[in-house]
């Protein structure tokens, strides 16, 4: 993503991103949307921009032939719980996010919030590179059909 929009990727770890930035090694740090807080960037980083890319999302995975064998009530409890904890996880993220949000700028970070149309060339970055570089380019065969249903997901 970092290279569709202009920039120069430089991969550290997590726990030297503060001591980057405070030097100047690097110009800014992608990172998941929570965790800036509690790795007190804001004393070395002023802006935050937004939207988020990505989420982080919970998921509940099973073997299909292990899924197959369970009788039809209980894989219509385990999806139905599936949702919820998806729902619940998602909600609970949305919040701590915005918490965290309200903290950093308490503390002299600025959110900055990209316009709609440059929000969406972002994120459009995101998806596009995250696929090409993350699935399509490690599997030929089953990376396009992943790809594909998770395009039909996407318009939904």
């Amino acid at each position: 993503m970092i290279k569709a929009l202009g920039g120069s990727p430089v991969r550290i770890a997590g726990g030297e991103i503060y001591s980057a930035l405070e030097k100047g090694v690097v110009d800014g740090a992608c990172w998941p949307a929570l965790g800036a807080l509690d790795y007190k960037w804001y004393e070395v980083a002023k802006y935050h921009v937004r939207p988020v890319f990505g989420e982080d999302y919970n998921h509940l995975l099973v073997n299909v032939n292990s899924w197959n064998r369970l009788p039809k009530d209980l894989q219509d409890l385990l999806s139905k719980a599936a949702i919820e904890i998806e729902e619940e996880g998602r909600a609970a993220m949305i919040s701590s996010l915005s918490n965290e949000e309200k903290e950093l700028q308490k503390r002299g970070v600025e959110l900055v919030v990209l316009p709609p149309k440059e929000a969406e060339k972002y994120l459009n970055a995101l998806y596009g590179r995250s696929w090409e570089e993350l699935v399509l380019k490690h599997d030929s065969e089953f990376g396009p059909r992943l790809k594909e249903a998770f395009d039909q997901m996407k318009k939904k």
